[in-house]
């Protein structure tokens, strides 16, 4: 979708492909992946209607545009949620043909799974661009606060620092045995490594001097992210330092 053509329709039909993969889930029977999926396509369907609505109205603002933003991340943690599964062992990578054994999620969930990832193929991409081009948008009227590069390095680094932590508990760490609880550990995993590529990305953006633009949308994002983690139930024990950390990355105070 070239963005020079970017129209309201283009957002619209966007929402259609999303909302036919949300009714999709909600005819499917009940199970913890389920559940999470549901959430994750009602926070996206939610995100893209305000946008278009904003966009048609010629009322786009920042947080709408950030809304958008945070509906990319939300498909982007589907599918990184598909490649995480648990064994008699633990938590595991799973493979995409579907081939390697796990207690979680069962073989019906991870078809379920596989199907609404079809169904929002490319839909990411495309909301990513859309996003930038209405970002031009609602910062036309407005201006933001530099990050103070020192400060936002060190808060970074001490998310990238956590996120590592946990990701290595958990390979020592046990397994819930109730369903429910198996599910809440693999979003809770999914979340630490999707937070940990994005610190990294952006400690490199800091780090090299690079386009502060570029850093910035990168703190907004992380600090962002916490509200998609809440989103799906609630948080992981000793999961609430990590996300205040995130949550304050991109304060310019």
């Amino acid at each position: 979708m070239p963005s020079e053509q970017l129209t309201a329709d283009d957002l619209l039909s966007l929402c259609a492909r999303a909302h036919g993969a949300t009714g999709r889930l909600d005819a499917s029977p009940a199970s913890p992946r389920l559940q999470t999926l549901r959430k994750l396509s009602h926070f996206v369907n939610d995100r893209m209607t305000a946008a278009a609505l904003a966009h048609e109205r010629d009322a786009v603002s920042i947080e709408v545009v950030h809304g958008l933003q945070d509906a990319v991340q939300a498909l982007v943690f589907a599918d990184l949620l598909s490649q995480i599964g648990v064994d008699a062992g633990g938590y595991i990578r799973l493979d995409r043909d579907g081939m390697r054994p796990a207690i979680a999620p069962t073989p019906a969930e991870r078809g379920l799974h596989s199907g609404f990832l079809e169904q929002v193929d490319g839909v990411s991409a495309a909301l990513f661009v859309v996003a930038d081009e209405l970002l031009e948008v609602a910062y036309a009227s407005q201006t933001t606060l530099d990050p103070e590069t020192a400060d936002a390095d060190d808060a970074v680094q001490m998310l990238a620092d956590s996120c590592t932590a946990h990701l290595r508990q958990a390979d020592a760490g046990e397994v819930p045995a109730e369903p429910e609880q198996r599910e809440r550990g693999m979003v809770w995993l999914t979340f630490c490594r999707r937070t940990l590529e994005r610190s990294l990305a952006v400690l490199e953006t800091l780090r090299d001097d690079r386009d502060e633009e570029l850093a910035w949308a990168g703190l907004v994002e992380l600090s962002r992210a916490p509200g998609l983690y809440r989103e799906l139930g609630p948080p992981m024990p000793g999961s609430q330092q990590l996300l205040e950390l995130a949550t304050a990355v991109a304060d310019p105070s």
